[in-house]
C-alpha cells in the first residue's frame, strides 16, 4: 500500500519531528502522572517505589520541569545510599504537589497512558495495599466509557470477582498486583527494568 502524505516518510513516519517530540512529551507527561498517584496511593513510599521511580526517570529522553525536579531530588535522596523517614516524606509532598499542579488530562490516548502509569505505580513493589485497591477502584470509576474494552474490562472482572463475599484478602491482593503487571508488561522486582514491555497476558491463549 503507498501513501500520497507528503509528511511521511517512506517508513510511514512523521517527517517533522516536532510531532513525534510533542507526542512522546504527552505521553510521558500523562504516564508520570499516573505514576506518582500510583505510588503516593496509600500516602507512603518504600525504597522499592523510589528506585522504580528513579529508573523509570533514568530511561526517559526527556527530563524537564518536574520531571527534572524529582529526578534531582531522588539522586540527592540515594546519595549516601540511605533513605531516612524525612526524605521519604519530603520526597512525597514534592510528589503529591506535581499531581496537585498537573494539567487536567482529557484525551483519550493521555489517559490511558495515565491509567497504565498508575497500575505500574501501584505494582512497583510487587504489592497492592488496601488503600491502593481502594485508589484502583476509583481510577477505573472515572473510566465508566472505557469499562468494555480492554484492560478495563479484565480489571473489572478481577475486581468483582475479589469483592463477591465482601473480604478482600492478601492473597487476592497478591493476585490482583499479578494481574496487574501482566497488563502492564512490568515487574521491577524481577527484571529491574520500570519500563517495561509488552502485556503478557497474551501468551496463553
Amino acid at each position: 500500500m503507498t501513501t500520497n502524505n507528503s509528511n511521511l516518510d517512506k517508513h510511514v513516519q512523521p517527517i517533522n519531528l516536532a510531532f513525534n517530540w510533542e507526542r512522546n512529551k504527552n505521553k510521558i507527561a500523562s504516564s508520570l502522572i499516573g505514576i506518582l498517584s500510583g505510588i503516593t496511593a496509600d500516602n507512603k513510599l518504600n525504597e522499592l517505589e523510589i528506585l522504580f521511580l528513579q529508573n523509570w526517570i533514568d530511561n526517559q529522553t526527556i527530563k524537564k520541569g518536574d520531571l527534572y525536579d524529582i529526578y534531582e531530588e531522588i539522586n540527592k535522596i540515594l546519595r549516601d545510599n540511605i533513605i531516612t523517614p524525612d526524605e521519604k516524606e519530603d520526597l512525597l509532598c514534592m510528589l503529591n504537589d506535581c499531581i496537585d499542579y498537573s494539567p487536567k488530562i482529557t484525551d483519550i490516548d493521555s489517559q490511558i497512558n495515565e491509567f497504565l502509569g498508575f497500575l505500574k505505580g501501584i505494582s512497583s513493589d510487587d504489592v497492592i495495599t488496601d488503600e491502593e485497591f481502594s485508589k484502583l477502584r476509583e481510577y477505573l470509576s472515572k473510566y465508566t466509557h472505557f469499562t468494555k474494552q480492554w484492560p478495563f474490562n479484565y480489571l473489572n472482572k478481577a475486581i468483582n470477582d475479589i469483592l463477591q463475599d465482601n473480604i478482600v484478602t492478601k492473597s487476592e491482593l497478591y493476585e490482583l498486583c499479578s494481574i496487574v503487571q501482566q497488563i502492564t508488561g512490568t515487574s521491577f522486582t524481577k527484571d529491574g527494568d520500570a519500563i517495561g514491555g509488552a502485556t503478557s497476558l497474551f501468551d496463553n491463549p
